[in-house]
């Protein structure tokens, strides 16, 4: 074992810890950040996303933290606006900085590399903050689109080898509940019947074989 991170929200720290300890592990803590995962759901694009899905790892030493603070702010604010992003954020341990970010394939690595580049280049050449190490996973037919690009960072190139996905029609609504009907409704409403007929299309889950009210809740939440 070379290393072992976690990276979470300060809240379930306590509920990990002391597990999580016996493996040596070294603990990042949520800075910023947001998450596009609901929408792809929402979108019927998730099962896309998966069979291309590209992450980016990388890690840095700050040098001088307000101007890092800065920095971290235009790269989320500014990678809020690529489509091809499903979660971005930095997280924070001592004066390391880590960013965890996902993207539905090596197009949009590519994309967000060159949208990047310009806020964090300067940045490094300046003294404010350090990259330690580079890492991109992906799959082998992803690759060959995004490392021209990637080379540029010195990237290191992890292939999947094997493992699974759980975002997908968990993370649905259940579609028998009242509240989530009324909303679904109003989205057939807005955009002409095509989100609603999406989520319609979805395989209901057998009665009981999973909890959603969590999930029917914040459905409601955001789009009521």
């Amino acid at each position: 074992l070379e290393s072992f991170q976690i990276h979470c929200g300060k809240d379930e720290l306590p509920k990990l810890k002391k597990d999580a300890d016996g493996f040596g592990a070294v603990y990042y803590i949520v800075d910023s950040g947001f998450s596009n995962v609901g929408d792809q759901v929402a979108s019927g694009d998730v099962q896309k996303a998966y069979a291309s899905l590209c992450t980016i790892h990388p890690t840095f030493t700050i040098l001088k933290k307000d101007e890092c603070m800065e920095m971290m702010k235009k790269c989320v604010e500014g990678t809020k606006k690529e489509k091809g992003c499903i979660y971005y954020g930095w997280t924070v341990e001592g004066d390391k900085l880590f960013c965890r970010e996902a993207y539905v394939d090596g197009d949009a690595i590519v994309e967000h590399l060159k949208n990047a580049g310009p806020i964090i280049g300067p940045c490094l050449e300046a003294g404010v903050l350090k990259l330690e190490s580079f890492q991109i996973h992906c799959g082998k037919d992803e690759l060959p689109k995004l490392k021209k690009d990637a080379d540029g960072f010195g990237a290191v190139y992890y292939i999947v080898d094997s493992g699974f996905y759980n975002v997908g029609d968990d993370d649905l609504p259940d579609l028998t509940d009242p509240a989530v009907q009324v909303v679904t409704q109003k989205l057939q409403s807005v955009f002409k019947g095509k989100l609603g007929a999406k989520l319609a299309a979805k395989k209901k889950p057998k009665a009981g074989s999973i909890d959603r009210s969590q999930t029917n809740k914040v459905f409601v939440e955001r789009f009521d």
